[in-house]
Formats: structure tokens, sequence, C-alpha cells
């Protein structure tokens, strides 16, 4: 129907459209759904289905603030809204508008569905003046299938629950079909295979001419076997053929022109092989006209997208580095230039979402938030063993506090949240241990700082302004008499991502990015405090609460096969500097466009 020409005015199409192909249907299967899974322990809805009804292009037109209202309730982060929740969101719509849309959210019991159907029959009367004619039409056959079904349910009272009912709906959705209106004498007659009955045309086109579609594939929903439907005359699948045989051989009678059109493509719609009668006309009238068409296959080859830097762009990097730029961000350069891009020129943030399992970077946030907690009275101290074992009887306590307060609103008690949960107390806990176990071997450990913003401008040569970075240091020590700058990371590290050696050579490798980061963050470090490297070493590297058997991790300078070299000194620090130096002055080079990197 997409393809017919324009020159063609007069249409009449006496084949309808499935009603389940309008938009309307999905949008009470997701009503009926919402009081499916309704969660009677929460006393609330679970988010899902209500964000998809207020999402629905249907429900959208009723008022524009529906897509704040929706950022509002994702904001909550809600695995289950009650319905004080929705009538708080709904309070700013105007009076009509806020009635109609909490009777479709309001509670109701598995047995009242009755009362569920003629809120719906609300909603339709609500939303017709807001749609064109064909979903005008579309409302009504739906509002006269609700009274069908109402009249159904007095009759046959089976139907015991909402999730009955809905099954129930999509079947006679399913069958019902919204039918066009033409004038059957004039124009482009359009109409299905078995509506021919009678009917003669001198110039005919006939579609998907297929084996499965002429003849239908044989059917087999029925209970009754093919041999006891033969001995009692009971019509078969052979009936079936023989009927369509009929009708197309009779439309073939008076026909001047045919066209028979067959699909040769094997995919879902068919087998690709074309029905038994084009094979029995081909053989018994050679002369007929039989050609392929082929469509052109146009190469969609997979281009990776490319930003060029224009001036507008070249001025937000620059301001970006004089500002303050993160070694996190520039750990997202080398992943995908363009996620760089994305994220500090354009400033496009993630779109927010419920989260109903903890996320990764929410349960990093809570570990790296309970291990300050238990290490903040220890600053500036010694740490002490005894002092640490008594600390281990408050993790789950500073742990689940954590989480309160960084996934407000979520549950922890059960599912995947609570193996999460007691994930993050096991990290916490192998973490405490370990360090006892390096203090009970007479080590000595001081802390310094603990999750310390750090903020230093950098002057270099190539670059005509300071550079500023910017990153909070998770933990700074002092280990027996080494200084060493520690990252927390809560997924897994090897230690041949912190080999740093011949960075010169892979100072874009996203690989190495960690050891980039604890790098900078000791840079920063050493200028802020002034330290002397020559006469206290230092170290820069990251725990991994997945790889905690290693311990921390610093940053090796050594050769592979060659013995490790673990010292931060000056001459290290500014050979890695001039290679910051290389990556910077790739992100400000005017030539060298944003390219996004291949998986």
């Amino acid at each position: 129907l997409q393809s017919l020409p324009k020159e063609i005015e007069s249409i009449n199409i006496t084949m309808g459209v499935p009603l389940k192909n309008f938009s309307f249907f999905s949008l009470i299967q997701s009503v009926l759904e919402l009081h499916t899974q309704k969660d009677t322990l929460h006393k609330g809805f679970y988010y899902q289905p209500v964000l998809k009804i207020l999402k629905h292009a249907d429900f959208k037109k009723i008022d524009k603030k529906l897509d704040t209202i929706t950022a509002q309730l994702t904001a909550l982060n809600k695995v289950y809204l009650k319905p004080d929740d929705l009538q708080n969101a709904f309070k700013d719509l105007p009076e009509k508008t806020q009635k109609m849309l909490v009777s479709v959210f309001a509670p109701i019991d598995e047995t009242d569905f009755k009362i569920l159907i003629n809120r719906i029959n609300a909603l339709i009367l609500f939303l017709k003046p807001t749609v064109n004619p064909v979903e005008r039409e579309v409302l009504f056959h739906h509002y006269q299938l609700h009274q069908k079904l109402i009249q159904l349910l007095d009759k046959y009272p089976f139907v015991t629950n909402i999730k009955s009912l809905k099954n129930l709906y999509a079947q006679l959705v399913f069958s019902d079909h919204l039918n066009f209106i033409g004038e059957p004498l004039q124009g482009l007659q359009i109409m299905g295979f078995l509506e021919t009955q009678a009917l003669d045309f001198k110039n005919m086109y006939l579609v998907s001419v297929n084996e499965g579609t002429l003849p239908p594939t044989r059917k087999t929903d029925s209970f009754i076997p093919f041999d006891v439907r033969k001995h009692y005359g009971i019509p078969t699948y052979q009936e079936e053929e023989m009927m369509s045989a009929y009708l197309f051989n009779r439309l073939l009678q008076r026909s001047k022109k045919i066209t028979l059109l067959y699909n040769t493509d094997t995919d879902t719609f068919g087998s690709g092989e074309k029905s038994r009668f084009i094979t029995q006309l081909l053989w018994k009238y050679p002369d007929i006209k039989h050609s392929i068409a082929d469509t052109p296959n146009f190469s969609h080859s997979l281009t990776l997208q490319k930003v060029p830097k224009t001036k507008a762009i070249l001025e937000k990097i620059k301001n970006l580095f004089q500002t303050g730029i993160s070694p996190s961000a520039l750990a997202t350069y080398m992943y995908n230039p363009i996620d760089f891009y994305r994220q500090k020129i354009l400033e496009i943030k993630e779109l927010e979402e419920v989260e109903e399992t903890v996320a990764e970077n929410t349960l990093g946030t809570i570990v790296h938030a309970s291990l300050e907690t238990i290490y903040t009275p220890f600053i500036g101290a010694y740490l002490d063993a005894e002092t640490l074992k008594k600390s281990l009887t408050q993790t789950e306590k500073v742990v689940s506090d954590n989480f309160i307060r960084n996934y407000p609103n979520g549950d922890i008690s059960q599912g995947k949240n609570k193996l999460i949960y007691e994930v993050a107390v096991n990290f916490v806990n192998r973490f405490i241990k370990q360090e006892i176990n390096q203090l009970e071997e007479n080590n000595q450990i001081k802390i310094i700082s603990l999750e310390q913003e750090w903020t230093e401008s950098f002057t270099f040569q190539t670059i005509g302004f300071p550079v500023t970075f910017h990153g909070f240091v998770d933990r700074i020590d002092l280990y027996n008499e080494t200084l060493r700058i520690i990252d927390y990371k809560t997924g897994k590290v090897e230690s041949s991502q912190m080999r740093m050696a011949r960075f010169q050579e892979k100072y874009t490798d996203y690989k190495y990015s960690k050891g980039l980061q604890v790098l900078l963050y000791s840079c920063m470090v050493v200028k802020h405090l002034q330290h002397d490297l020559e006469n206290q070493p230092m170290q820069a590297g990251v725990i991994s609460f997945k790889n905690h058997k290693s311990g921390f991790l610093p940053v090796n300078f050594g050769e592979i096969r060659q013995p490790n070299d673990f010292q931060i000194t000056v001459e290290k620090q500014t050979d890695f500097l001039m290679n910051v130096e290389k990556l910077l002055l790739e992100i400000l080079h005017p030539e060298m466009d944003f390219v996004e990197k291949g998986v």
C-alpha cells in the first residue's frame, strides 16, 4: 500500500488491516500488564510498565509535560512505584487529565476487571479529540470490542483474573480488522484471493504466488487425524488445495493480461519457491514470459564516525584544558575519541534510568565510600592491626549505610542486589584483612590522605598555555619508607596493564590508561607537596578488588622478562609528561579529526 503510485486516485481495498497492527493495542496491553504485575508485597506498580505507558506515542498526545513526569519518576529510582508517587508526579497537570491518569494507575482487585475495562473506555473517550480520523476509527473498534467483551464475561464468567483477561483480549484483537471503504466499480481494486470469487478482471496482478501461500500451507491445528477426516468425509488440506486451484484457474479465464509475482528470497515470509501453479503453467505454456527482477545489492559498509575540529571545538578544548581536565577524561579519549567528543565537547550526559540492579559504578562508589568511612580515623597516623580487627565488626553496617546513601529507594534485601551487597561487604573485609596481615608481618602503614581532590597546572613547551589537571586520589599512604599513590578499582586489573615501559610507543593504547591515571596523580602530588623523589621513594598503582591476591599493583617501568622497576624518579616523570604532552597535542591538533575507534 505504501508503494502505490500517486497518479492512482481511486483505490478500493476490500481487505482489512489487522487491529493488532495499530499502536493503541500495545497501549492497552501495557495497561493490562501493569495491573497483572502489581506487587502485593510492596503495594506498588513495577516501574517498567508504568514508564512504558507514559512514554507511549498515543499516551504522550495527552500532555507535553508527560516527558518531564517520566524523568521525575525515573529520578526516584524506585523499582515499585506507589499510587502516592504517581499522584505527586501528576499534580501539575490539568485537573481533567490528572483524574484520567489517576484512574488508569489506580490499583484494583484481581476480580474487578470489568472496572478496568470501563477505565480503558474512559481513556478512549479522553484520547478521541487528540487523534486523526484513522486512529479515531481504531479507538471506536476497540470501544466496540470492549462492549462485546463485557457481554461475553457476563454470559461466560470463566475469566477470574486480569492475566486471563489480557490473553482473551489479545485473541479478540487478533481476529478483528479495520476495514477500508472504497468504490468497488472504479479504480484499482486490491483484494484477497478468496474475495475474487465470481469476479472477472482484464488486467490482473497476483502477488506472493509462492508455495505455502498459494496453495496455503497444510494446517495441522486440529485434533482430528487426517485418516479419520478422510473416512468420514470431513474436509482436509486436499480440498483446500483443490479450492485454491479452482479459484486460480477461474481467475485466469477472462483476463487479457496477467502478471504473477513470487519472491525468490528465502526468509521468514516463505521458502523462496514459486507456487506449483506457476510450474504447471510454465510446463503447459512454454511461451509464457518468465523474468527475474533483481534488487540491486547496496553494500552497507560500516564507516567509522569522524568529526572535524572546527574553531569552536578547538576553543572548547582549550577552555577544557585551562579550567581542568581529569586523567579519566584522557582515558576516555584513549578508549574512543568520539566518546571524548560527546562527553567533553558536546557535554552529552548518559540517559538516566531506573537502577533496578546496582550498577558497577554505583558498587564502586559504595566500596570507595565504605573504605573512606573506616580509614578516616587513621588519617595522619599509623595503622594498628588490633584496631583494624575491631573495624571488621562494623563493615556490614558501614556498607549498608553507604548503600542507603548512594542507592536511594533501592532494595538490597533480596535478589541480585542482595548478592551485590554481599560482594561489597566481601571486598571491604578482604581489603582490611589483607592490610592486617601486612601489619602482622611487621610492615608499617601510615595514612596520608583519603579521597582528596588534587588540582595542579603544568606548563608544556609546545602548548602555548598552562594545562590544568584535576582528580580525586583514593588514597595516599606511607608503606614503610615508600610513599604510595593508590587508586581503587572494583573491576579486574592485571599486572600487565600496569607495565609502562616504552610508554612513548603506546600512549594512546587504552590498555595502559590506568597506569597513565595514577602516574598523572603522582606528578600532581609531587608538584603540590614539593616531594623529593631523590630522598624518598614513591610508587603509584592500583588495588583491584577482583584481583585482591595481587595486592597493590604499582606501575612497572621494567621491560618484559627484565627485573621489575617500580620506583618513580624525576627522569621517569619527565619522560611520562612528554608523552602526555603528545596526547594533549593530538587532541588539540586542528587537522586530526575525532575518529571513532573500531571494535
